[in-house]
């Protein structure tokens, strides 16, 4: 019973990247002050299944949503930096770096990285 009477008063965000949590938190408790929020980052394929289920009210994805029950809209943009010596081959090019540049090269990431990242570079 407690269980469920916590669940009413509490938004749960389910979210393929941690970072847009952050800027999303402070949004909904400036706008929903008198409610709990709750947050996680799973695996992407979990999240609209997730939603379906109401295990969360709110998604964070990284590609648009289409559906007609389903109200989809751009949070936020997110940059990546990559650190490389000068001399480094993908030191040269200067329009970018791009996920499949990075295939084969070995690289330190964060323990606590997302799945959407981890499985992009691994």
């Amino acid at each position: 019973m407690q269980a469920f009477e916590r669940s009413l008063r509490t938004i749960s965000i389910g979210s393929c990247a941690p970072a847009p949590i952050a800027e999303l938190l402070t949004f909904l408790s400036e706008q929903y002050s008198t409610m709990a929020t709750s947050s996680k980052t799973v695996s992407p394929d979990l999240l609209l299944p997730g939603l379906e289920r109401n295990i969360y009210q709110i998604i964070i994805v990284d590609h648009p949503v289409e559906a007609p029950d389903i109200l989809c809209q751009e949070l936020c943009t997110e940059q990546l930096f990559l650190t490389i010596p000068p001399a480094h081959p993908l030191a040269a090019g200067s329009s970018g770096v791009y996920a499949e540049d990075l295939e084969g090269e070995t690289m330190l990431l964060l323990k606590e990285i997302s799945n959407f990242f981890y499985n992009l570079f691994l």
